[in-house]
């Protein structure tokens, strides 16, 4: 071997001592987060619902989560809140949140000032539309909020997306709609 190649392999490997290292310090965080970047969820979901995925609350609240998203029950907040799945933390830009509220249930969802009169999942609800303008580090904000009677109780059943938008995404009303009210 010449004393050029000797010298060349010797650079190389000066290089990828010092390469190396910095490579894994800086990639680490990749090779070791909870969700792989291939597996965050959409924030609109593409997938339609399956039951197979079909989350059941303490609540006694039942709803299918679309895949690559997280379900967190919360009892003692009486809120059962789905979110995409992220690698990276950072604000939630679309989500599912079903709540029970403490007002008494009116005679009927139609009563309730507050709303268009509508139904999901079968349930006589009324649903409220609110935007918010986005500003310099915060996104524009829509959010559907379908207020519904069931099981004697009241509950708001919604979804938020991070756009500026006028229409519910059909399939995330699609998942909506797998709502189900049982008896705990």
């Amino acid at each position: 071997m010449s004393k050029r190649t000797l010298r060349w392999w010797q650079e190389v490997l000066i290089a990828l001592s010092i390469a190396g290292p910095l490579l894994l310090f800086l990639f680490w965080p990749l090779l070791d987060m909870d969700v792989r970047p291939w597996e965050t969820g959409r924030d609109i979901p593409a997938a339609p619902p399956d039951e197979d995925r079909r989350f059941e609350s303490e609540l006694g609240v039942s709803i299918v989560v679309p895949p690559n998203w997280a379900a967190r029950d919360m009892p003692m907040l009486r809120q059962v809140v789905l979110n995409p799945r992220q690698s990276f933390p950072r604000r939630h830009h679309a989500g599912i949140s079903i709540r029970q509220l403490d007002a008494p249930p009116p005679e009927s969802a139609q009563e309730s000032p507050d709303g268009i009169p509508t139904d999901l999942a079968g349930i006589n609800a009324r649903l409220a539309v609110s935007q918010r303008a986005g500003t310099f580090d915060d996104p524009p904000l829509t959010s559907w909020a379908f207020t519904m009677t069931a099981r004697d109780r009241t509950w708001e059943v919604g979804y938020f997306l991070a756009d500026e938008t006028d229409e519910l995404p059909p399939m995330a009303l699609r998942y909506l709609e797998t709502i189900e009210f049982v008896a705990h």
